[in-house]
């Protein structure tokens, strides 16, 4: 698929840590599509709004990566979103980065 996109040119250089020992892996700031580049590479999960999960295709694509999701309409969702990302972070290698 990214072939086909252009993207057979990227060159990933160094190797990836593994989640033993970096199981945390972040890819920031959101400025565009291409950003799923690295999330569809590596299949880790990814913090999403709720409201992602109801888009046609996209919404069933992103549940395949077991996302974390936020949920804008309640007031404690930032607390509740970083629980579970030490959650997983402290699961012993039972979720990817």
């Amino acid at each position: 698929m990214w072939f086909c996109g252009g993207f057979h040119w990227i060159k990933v250089k160094g190797e990836r840590a593994p989640p033993s020992e970096v199981p945390i892996l972040t890819v920031a700031p959101h400025s565009s599509y291409f950003d799923a580049i690295p999330v569809t590479m590596t299949m880790c999960s990814i913090v999403t709004k709720l409201e992602s999960r109801s888009i046609p295709v996209w919404g069933t694509l992103i549940s395949y990566i077991r996302p974390v999701f936020v949920f804008r309409s309640d007031q404690h969702s930032r607390r509740k979103t970083v629980e579970e990302i030490k959650r997983r972070a402290q699961s012993a290698g039972k979720w990817p980065q």
